[in-house]
């Protein structure tokens, strides 16, 4: 862990310390990367990184207060149920001496004896379960994600989200959630929730410059807990930990310990026990009324006042569910511990208690309950046909797969069938299952390469250093690897390109340079970009995924099999629809991929009249970033699973 000492270096060299927390949002891009010595390109080096961490401490809000364990122990003691077992423990002792007598009868005092035993053992065993439930709520903490995506010493890489410090670049996307106060560099169509904060549940749509003097209502500041709603941009940190607005305000915004949390099932049962009370209060009242009143003139042998206390002394143990509270407890903390065994995250009791009676959970959520990891299956184009499955003839290596991996089409011919992915096993496509002898097979080629062409270009996944530190023998070692980074429909359509198809994607994304990109948002429900096409100095391929029930709607023709541009009418459309939706109830996720080429004049006309209708002024009923959607070719189908 980091501590604040012994930093080498003064950060705040030449820096107005009286408006550090004032004009970070006003200053231009520049005097921000001065101030924090940072570069948007090469980001912090790790040797600064170092200083830094000793002066700002680690990337974390301080806890509330722990709950002060005397006052638990008094709480348990002295409230709830034992405050009246405390009356019938003194009522017993009472009885026993002075109103025994010389006549001492030493079964009230074994029973005063066992109340206050029963009040002893009561507490203890509260707070036993008290202390087990915090501890195992706190440990779903490391079920968390912990890293953030950064650039350091001209490197993307992943890190721990605590060892992030002012002046790292982040990269962030849609998803996300903000692990720090940030300034954005450059917006990507980004829009932010900062409801956790605010209160406002409207995104805000983000921006590079300042929009207002106020820190907290400029669009250029993103904060510590906000949701990334859409888009995707990179942004300099500006506060981290306790420093941040939410960290500043942690007195009043952060939540209550889940120890002093009382949940529903609690409240109900509370109120069942204070029903119980007031009968028994009442009850032992009319007893003791009736006695005053009637037996003790009117019978006076028949019960004296020592055996009237131990009569209203039995009516309070018999009336009052003693360990009811302690049975509710102790049932949520197994059910929390069974919940953090199969690795599920609970941040309260109040929420174990809602899911202890569930067996049966539907959710369209992929990541909320899942892997969150897809895989492509299989991939249609083509209309012609009714699909085709290739039986896959693998060797008893690959007998046990979970989900057997092949690509299917819609027409006839058929791809060649790549294993499934391992760990350490890529195998391409074997070109060769295409006899390029004729004219049909090569114009078969041409329309899967545009599909695969378009999968890579229009995807936002990319390789990223992800360093990881563990602990063995008290010894923290890093280690460092590459993974595939970005959205899980991005990465799985990443892995199809290069692992089953032996694409070199990253020299293929810089060869086809991205002139413009629309990213994927819920309303939208589709992702957009234009690439200058290398081999075709003068075409623009533009090329649209997302949802296809709204791609089809965009689409007026289609490349059949044998690379012919057909109509796509309405009847096309509809059997489509209706296959998409056979496929999303056999438990696929369908992703549609169309594309439209344009000449570099065409495009940067459209492009030119679109930005100067935005400084006219104009308000679009649809803003498509000046994409033009309609037209388009025939959508092509990613199964995956």
């Amino acid at each position: 862990m980091v501590t604040r000492k012994h930093s080498n270096i003064n950060l705040w060299v030449n820096t107005d310390m009286s408006r550090l927390d004032q004009d970070v949002h006003v200053i231009p891009k520049e005097s921000v990367f001065q101030r924090f010595h940072s570069n948007q390109h090469f980001g912090l080096s790790t040797t600064f990184v170092h200083d830094a961490q000793l002066h700002y401490g680690t990337n974390q809000i301080t806890p509330p207060r722990s709950q002060n364990y005397f006052w638990l122990l008094f709480q348990q003691l002295f409230m709830g149920f034992n405050l009246i077992l405390w009356l019938g423990g003194i009522l017993a002792f009472i009885a026993y001496q002075p109103l025994g007598g010389s006549n001492l009868s030493i079964t009230n005092l074994a029973l005063g004896i066992v109340l206050f035993l029963i009040i002893l053992c009561n507490a203890c065993l509260n707070i036993y379960q008290k202390l087990k439930s915090i501890k195992i709520i706190a440990s779903f903490s490391k079920l968390l994600p912990t890293v953030a995506t950064v650039r350091r010493d001209g490197v993307e890489q992943q890190i721990p989200t605590n060892e992030l410090v002012p002046g790292d670049i982040i990269l962030i996307r849609m998803g996300d959630v903000l692990l720090a106060d940030c300034r954005f560099l450059t917006c990507e169509g980004l829009k932010i929730n900062s409801a956790e904060l605010t209160g406002e549940t409207k995104p805000i749509t983000a921006t590079v410059h300042c929009t207002s003097q106020v820190l907290m209502e400029s669009t250029n500041i993103g904060f510590y807990s906000s949701l990334v709603e859409q888009g995707m941009d990179e942004a300099i940190v500006i506060a981290t930990g306790d420093n941040t607005i939410l960290g500043k305000m942690s007195g009043t915004t952060t939540k209550d310990n889940s120890s002093n949390e009382t949940t529903n099932l609690h409240r109900e049962v509370n109120r069942f026990v204070l029903f119980v009370l007031v009968a028994d209060i009442i009850s032992i009242f009319i007893l003791w009324i009736t006695w005053l009143g009637w037996l003790n003139y009117s019978h006076p042998t028949f019960i004296t006042l020592t055996g009237n206390i131990l009569n209203s002394i039995g009516m309070i143990v018999s009336f009052l569910p003693i360990g009811l509270p302690s049975s509710i407890t102790l049932a949520l903390v197994i059910v929390a511990k069974r919940l953090s065994q199969q690795r599920i995250l609970g941040k309260s009791l109040q929420i174990v208690e809602s899911f202890n009676s569930v067996s049966v959970i539907t959710t369209d959520k992929t990541g909320t309950l899942t892997k969150n990891k897809l895989i492509v299956n299989e991939i249609f184009w083509d209309t012609d046909s009714e699909s085709k499955t290739i039986e896959n003839e693998e060797d008893e290596s690959f007998t046990n797969m979970i989900i057997p991996h092949t690509i299917r089409r819609l027409s006839v011919g058929s791809l060649h069938v790549p294993q499934h992915l391992t760990a350490k096993v890529y195998p391409s496509v074997e070109r060769s299952s295409f006899a390029l002898n004729n004219q049909e097979n090569r114009s078969r080629v041409e329309v899967f390469d545009d599909l695969i062409l378009g999968a890579a270009l229009c995807n936002n996944a990319k390789t990223s250093l992800v360093k990881d530190t563990q602990r063995k023998h008290g010894i923290r070692k890093r280690n460092s690897e590459i993974h595939v980074i970005g959205d899980p429909v991005d990465i799985a359509l990443y892995n199809l390109c290069v692992y089953e198809f032996g694409m070199e994607i990253d020299e293929i994304r810089c060869l086809n340079t991205r002139l413009r990109s629309l990213p994927f948002n819920s309303k939208n429900k589709f992702m957009i970009t234009a690439n200058r096409l290398e081999w075709k100095k003068n075409t623009i391929l533009m090329a649209m995924k997302g949802a296809p029930e709204v791609i089809i709607q965009y689409c007026s023709s289609y490349k059949n099999n044998d690379g012919q541009i057909l109509p796509l009418t309405i009847e096309i459309k509809q059997k489509l629809l209706h296959r998409q939706e056979m496929l999303s109830k056999n438990g696929y996720r369908v992703i549609a991929m169309s594309q439209q080429k344009l000449t570099k004049m065409r495009y940067d006309q459209l492009i030119q009249r679109y930005e100067e209708r935005q400084r006219s002024g104009i308000i679009f009923n649809q803003d498509f970033n000046g994409f033009p959607i309609e037209k388009l070719l025939f959508p092509w189908f990613f199964l995956l699973i």
